[in-house]
């Protein structure tokens, strides 16, 4: 019956060549009883094959009520789960597992970040405390040379005032 569908071509530039879109052809849109399919009578049979089928009637739709009706019915797990439930539940995982890989990829970038800056503070040379020390050392070495005048004025008065006594 692939006649009565209709697929769109691949478009070359999209990634993952999904089909970009489908259509139901006019043939199944004029007469829809041509999608029916017959669920059939097995006939018994030791091994199941799909030439032990009998089929029931031309347009039987059982098979489709049957596949809708599947997604609520708990057919999974020995009963305790439907495919509804358990493609949710992959779904949900595949979710938080994402959520993870992002909050870690986060984490560890801004981890990296710290490192570098870190890395950089202490190898490399902060201009502004070179300047701050320079002018620590400026004032410094000023009060130094003030210290060494006072003395000098102050032995120069102890020799020039001395010397005078005696005459």
């Amino acid at each position: 019956m692939s006649e009565l569908f209709t697929i769109n071509r691949r478009e070359r530039t999209e990634p993952f060549y999904f089909v970009p879109s489908w259509d139901v052809s006019s043939v199944l849109k004029a007469n829809a009883e041509a999608l029916a399919v017959d669920l059939g009578k097995v006939l018994s049979n030791d091994v199941w094959n799909a030439l032990s089928i009998l089929p029931i009637g031309s347009s039987n739709v059982d098979a489709v009520r049957y596949m809708r009706d599947a997604k609520y019915e708990r057919l999974l797990a020995d009963g305790r789960e439907s495919f509804f439930e358990y493609f949710g539940g992959v779904i949900a995982e595949l979710g938080v597992e994402s959520e993870t890989a992002q909050k870690m990829r986060d984490n560890s970038e801004a981890l990296k970040l710290e490192i570098d800056q870190e890395r950089e503070r202490v190898k490399g040379v902060s201009l502004d405390e070179e300047m701050a020390n320079m002018i620590k050392y400026q004032h410094a070495f000023a009060a130094a040379a003030r210290v060494i005048t006072a003395v000098d004025e102050m032995i120069g008065r102890v020799i020039d005032k001395l010397g005078v006594v005696g005459r």
